[in-house]
């Protein structure tokens, strides 16, 4: 999918160590499968799940699951792709109108910029202190004022690689090559039960 394309393009602009380690993967013969792609929009605007999710549903995704993040004033969907091969895409919302009169006047001015027709990138103006003030608020609201419609992760099917018996043995080897991962949390993500997950850090 064109879209998909587009914004792994873009992705690797800003996180380059994303296709390197892609790029050493490949050389030890794996073939690297997405598992899914993560966009964050503001909810009750032109950014929201639905506004976001229409070109991957008239593309064939489907919606495949639904989630609510009570604390983080969050919603989010996946969707997933009949045919085999195609990554799923999880998109969430940050809920504005349960946020503070202040967050929502940001909100408000700056999808106030975007052009008619929604584009990959930062459509609008926003100042260090602007997102400063939403950080203190909502991390999820500072990150999507910083970067605009881009794709917040991409990530690897690690049950597809053939010489990683576990996520762990694919973050050593990560590692080995001279990236850091993202410690919040933990390197590893979940549980075995909920599903697991590492992150690159790519706060440099």
């Amino acid at each position: 999918m064109e879209l998909l394309s587009a914004l792994w393009d873009d992705y690797v602009t800003r996180t380059p160590q994303a296709r390197e380690i892609r790029g050493g993967l490949a050389a030890l013969g794996e073939t690297v499968v997405d598992d899914h792609v993560a966009l964050r929009g503001f909810a009750g605007t032109r950014m929201g799940i639905d506004e976001l999710a229409a070109p991957f549903l008239r593309a064939g995704w489907r919606v495949a699951g639904s989630y609510r993040f009570v604390e983080k004033k969050l919603d989010a969907r996946h969707l997933a792709h009949p045919e085999a091969g195609r990554p799923k895409v999880f998109i969430s919302e940050l809920r504005v109108a349960e946020c503070s009169d202040g967050l929502q006047a940001t909100v408000r001015r700056m999808v106030g910029q975007l052009p008619a027709a929604l584009a990959i990138g930062r459509g609008w103006s926003v100042s260090f202190a602007e997102v400063e003030a939403l950080r203190r608020e909502s991390e999820y609201a500072a990150w999507v004022a910083a970067h605009g419609l881009r794709a917040n992760h991409f990530t690897v099917l690690v049950n597809a690689l053939r010489g990683f018996a576990e996520l762990a043995a694919l973050n050593e080897w990560v590692v080995a090559q001279g990236f850091a991962l993202n410690p919040a949390g933990g390197v590893i993500k979940g549980s075995a039960a909920q599903g697991a997950r590492a992150e690159l850090d790519d706060r440099g």
